[in-house]
């Protein structure tokens, strides 16, 4: 028992706490998709999350949402989970360092019942997020979870000029490194 938290949860403790710390940098930071902007909801996510939850209510009947970088529902997620993972973290520390757990006066039972408080809810969302990447593949335009899969990712190009539709060009692991710009006319 000993040797599974000193071996593994304890380093996996302190590689996710560095996790974090780079997680927080970037969304002080950046501006782009890492920022603290993408996941939050703006203007335009709305209609978005909107089409979004409909699309999981209706247990898939409808479209998703096309979106770039972060799913409109699941982005404001991902803020709730860094903050589940925080939660999770600073027990830990706390179990881990005795002389700073009695600082602040507290016993190992109280704080040990705070870091398994936040694992639930991790679990669901884990859980959650992986059924909701595979539905957004299946029913989508796009094919994120296939391209991680099988290195083959498509990208919906919508219509031509003319009217009629585009068949979506596939990339696969081989061909990256290989491109070369068209040839202009």
């Amino acid at each position: 028992d000993d040797v599974l938290l000193d071996d593994l949860h304890l380093p996996a403790g302190h590689v996710l706490g560095l996790a974090i710390a780079v997680r927080l940098y970037l969304l002080l930071v950046d501006r782009g998709v890492t920022g603290h902007s993408a996941l939050l909801p703006g203007k335009g996510s709305w209609q978005g999350i909107k089409q979004g939850l409909v699309f999981y209510t209706s247990f898939t009947r409808t479209t998703p949402p096309r979106y770039y970088a972060h799913h409109p529902v699941w982005a404001p997620v991902y803020l709730v989970w860094w903050l589940l993972l925080l939660a999770q973290l600073v027990p830990g520390l706390l179990l881990e360092f005795a002389r700073l757990r009695g600082t602040f006066g507290l016993s190992s039972d109280v704080v040990l019942g705070w870091h398994l408080a936040p694992f639930a809810w991790l679990v669901m969302f884990t859980v959650l997020h992986v059924v909701s990447v595979f539905l957004n593949d299946l029913k989508g335009d796009g094919s994120d979870a296939s391209g991680m899969i099988n290195g083959h990712r498509t990208f919906d190009v919508g219509e031509t000029d003319g009217g009629k539709p585009v068949t979506p060009p596939s990339v696969s692991l081989g061909d990256i490194g290989q491109w070369s710009p068209p040839d202009r006319k």
